[in-house]
């Protein structure tokens, strides 16, 4: 609900900024030479830009916005970046080109939480045009290698000497209580727990009662993250939502039900294939149904998009099912929110994103190139898809009342952590 207590179903755009976005390649950003030669300032382009939002029916600032647009009409949210900005400091997962995954182990993990969610968000605790806070985006919770447990196994390379690391070795002590269970259960001839806490490589064969070990402590991991996150969030301020942490595409199993304890909506985002013949998004039913019935609170999908290749841009680099045309875009489009707001658990849509990325990518670290944006690079608006918007997102009452589309009786498998290879 609205502050007034009114039905508010978030339909948000992520990054509507003036400064979007650098290419490397270039030495600037595109989008913002063309707006600032249009609009000769940000406040100019700002008026405008909220005028085409409300105009195409959407009613929130998602990730990325520029805060200049804040408190002009549209409620935003706030991204707070607890893991992302400690994983440099100390790391479960290193921050290379990704976001890393910080060491939520360390002495210090939790005073940081409190310091940051005090600066961030005790002075924002009375506005009303705040939704929400962003915990981080697209952490490494399958850590380097993509497994499930992924992130375990960043831990086991650890040194005997950090902190994740004897977490890991206490937690399986308190788990089988002496080394001859351990031993046991394992099927390892480790001579001692100090033995434990100098392998760096799981058994070469994995028992299941060493897998069921990985699992409870990828939950515990679950548990220092979101309890140090959310309850420094809570103190600071109490009277605004902790929406999630942008989950990259779908988290390992044993994570749902800890981020369902802690959180008010679960984020993720989310790049399905549709189908623009029979006009459904099964594989996001499908999943999204099944997560949700995990951790068991509302949730939002952060980022969803399909580019289409007759943009003039490349295309080649970032998630997304790619589509021949603008009108089967629009299509796509369409689809995927309708499938959204007619999900019962669905309270919100962050479409990815206002502007098109430069033709010649952001960074060599970076390099996605494609057409994403509601406006191009001269900020002309994509008109298919906007008028489509502006036809469908006023709906989205009578789409949530209406009853979630039929889940398939026979469920596809659960997708995997290669979510964002190209679907071309």
């Amino acid at each position: 609900a609205d502050p007034a207590g009114r039905l508010f179903l978030a339909l948000g755009v992520d990054h509507v900024n003036y400064f979007v976005h650098w290419a490397e390649k270039l030495g600037y950003a595109p989008y913002h030479r063309n707006v600032e030669a249009r609009y000769g300032s940000e406040d100019a382009w700002g008026r405008a830009a909220l005028d085409r939002l409300r105009a195409w029916g959407f009613n929130l600032l998602a990730a990325g916005h520029g805060e200049r647009l804040r408190h002009r009409g549209l409620p935003f949210t706030e991204f707070i970046t607890f893991g992302a900005d400690f994983s440099p400091f100390s790391d479960i997962a290193a921050k290379t080109t990704w976001t890393g995954f910080p060491n939520v182990f360390h002495p210090r993990w939790e005073e940081y939480c409190r310091w940051k969610a005090r600066r961030m968000c005790a002075p924002q605790r009375d506005d009303p045009w705040l939704f929400g806070y962003f915990l981080d985006n697209e952490l490494e919770w399958y850590g380097k290698d993509g497994d499930e447990l992924g992130l375990v196994h960043e831990v086991i390379a650890k040194p005997a000497a950090h902190d994740a690391k004897r977490a890991w070795v206490d937690h399986a002590r308190r788990t089988h209580g002496n080394l001859a269970a351990l031993t046991r259960a394992w099927g390892t001839r480790y001579g001692s727990f100090a033995g434990v806490a100098a392998a760096t490589r799981p058994p070469a064969v994995a028992t299941e009662a060493f897998r069921a070990d990985e699992r409870s402590f990828l939950a515990l991991i679950a548990e220092r993250y979101f309890g140090a996150t959310t309850d420094a969030v809570r103190k600071a301020d109490p009277n605004h939502l902790v929406i999630g942490c942008r989950f990259a595409g779908r988290a390992p199993e044993p994570v749902w039900p800890v981020a369902g304890r802690h959180l008010d909506i679960v984020s993720v985002n989310y790049y399905p294939r549709v189908d623009l013949d029979e006009g459904t998004a099964e594989e996001y039913v499908v999943e999204s149904a099944r997560v949700a019935a995990i951790h068991g609170r509302p949730m939002m999908v952060t980022e969803w998009s399909f580019p289409a290749l007759d943009a003039g841009l490349p295309c080649l680099h970032g998630a997304g099912m790619r589509v021949d045309t603008q009108g089967e875009r629009a299509r796509a489009w369409e689809i995927m929110q309708t499938a959204i707001l007619r999900s019962p658990y669905m309270v919100g849509s962050d479409y990815f994103m206002w502007a098109d990325e430069p033709a010649e990518g952001i960074s060599s670290t970076f390099p996605e190139d494609s057409n994403y944006g509601l406006v191009n690079l001269r900020d002309e608006a994509y008109e298919p898809l906007v008028r489509t918007a502006a036809r469908v997102n006023p709906t989205a009452r009578a789409l949530h009342e209406s009853g979630p589309a039929p889940v398939p009786a026979a469920a596809p498998a659960a997708l995997g952590p290669g979510w964002r290879e190209l679907a071309a």
